[in-house]
């Protein structure tokens, strides 16, 4: 892929993001921004550029050579959502930013603490476990959130925190789930008597273990749900149903 846009990229911009005139390119992204946008836009390209680079380790996948293309990141303006503010979200392949993060206070980290969950998508997309847990996608990216948020200068070990107390206090959101996951790499890498704020710390910091763990999930579960493993105590519908 060249440094330009090819043809896919090109109309995601003008088609999604038609408000947004300038860009910055990067090896798998292109980030594009409107004039009120007051952030550098140079950094935040290269943290969300870090963001992916860190994500092609830990899950063994290059989602631009399986997309073919970049992932397109892009304030969304109300008029090209038939006049609302969209969701943060994301789909192949493209992120939207809703419009008034624009004016978000800077403690705020927008739009890279959006980004944080929405760039695991494309990598959960692209792995095997997309074929028999594509519901579990959310709670994967808020497992992978934390580290993310880490790369990219955020708080990722409070976020990791949170994640186990939404787990222990059975809140019903993916959260629950992504406590789980790291409850369970705990079994795997913990040490004796080590707290599980404690692990969460420790864990974040070592990509080879996540590594490990993500291809622990990947070569156990791409053939059979994770409810096998992990099991929620849903009491209303998530996105991933009832388990």
């Amino acid at each position: 892929m060249n440094n330009g846009l090819n043809e896919e990229e090109k109309r995601t911009w003008d088609n999604r993001y038609s408000y947004c005139k300038h860009i910055e390119l990067r090896e798998d992204l292109v980030f594009v921004y409107p004039n009120e946008f007051r952030g550098e836009a140079d950094i935040v390209a290269n943290k969300l550029q870090d963001g992916m680079d860190y994500l092609k380790y830990v899950c063994d996948l290059n989602s631009t050579h399986e997309f073919r293309r970049r992932t397109v990141i892009g304030y969304r303006h109300p008029n090209d959502e038939g006049g609302k503010e969209c969701c943060p979200g994301w789909l192949p392949n493209w992120i939207n930013i809703p419009w008034n993060y624009l004016y978000k206070k800077p403690e705020q980290n927008e739009p890279l603490d959006a980004c944080s969950h929405e760039l695991v998508h494309p990598y959960y997309n692209r792995s095997l476990l997309h074929n028999s847990n594509e519901e579990w996608g959310d709670c994967f990216c808020e497992f992978l959130r934390g580290p993310i948020k880490n790369v990219m200068g955020l708080d990722g070990k409070a976020w990791w925190r949170e994640k186990i107390k939404d787990k222990k206090s059975d809140k019903q959101n993916w959260g629950n789930v992504a406590g789980q996951f790291l409850l369970k790499a705990k079994e795997k890498y913990g040490a004796a008597k080590e707290t599980d704020g404690d692990f969460a710390d420790r864990f974040i910091e070592d990509r080879g273990a996540i590594k490990d763990f993500v291809k622990f999930l990947f070569d156990s579960f791409s053939e059979l749900p994770m409810c096998l493993a992990f099991y929620p105590t849903t009491k209303v519908k998530l996105k991933f149903g009832d388990i």
